[in-house]
């Protein structure tokens, strides 16, 4: 999966790798950060207290933002800051919505 500063997700090339075939996915970091914060309003998306960085995780997702640019492009994060553990969460939520089960591979 790759992060796009587009207008909507399309799947790109399909590639051969161990255990099958496999898509790579261009998605907006817009589209991926909302659909977190959707399943996090509905109360979909928990973060387990036993989870050794839940904290940080938890205050990273509470005060991650989504910010207007100066040409009114909307953007999120934060200038300068890490942003790894919110959207490695964004990337399994957005899968986890929008890829049907026809690309997972149940054993």
């Amino acid at each position: 999966m790759s992060i796009t500063a587009g207008h909507e997700a399309h799947e790109g090339e399909r590639r051969r790798g161990p255990g099958g075939w496999y898509s790579q996915w261009r998605v907006p970091k817009r589209e991926l950060v909302g659909t977190m914060q959707t399943l996090m309003q509905s109360e979909r998306l928990k973060v387990a207290s036993r989870l050794p960085e839940a904290e940080t995780l938890l205050q990273e997702l509470h005060t991650f933002p989504v910010r207007v640019t100066e040409s009114a492009n909307e953007g999120t994060g934060r200038e300068g800051d890490h942003d790894d553990m919110v959207l490695a969460v964004a990337f399994a939520c957005w899968a986890g919505e929008n890829i049907t089960r026809r690309y997972i591979k149940f054993f």
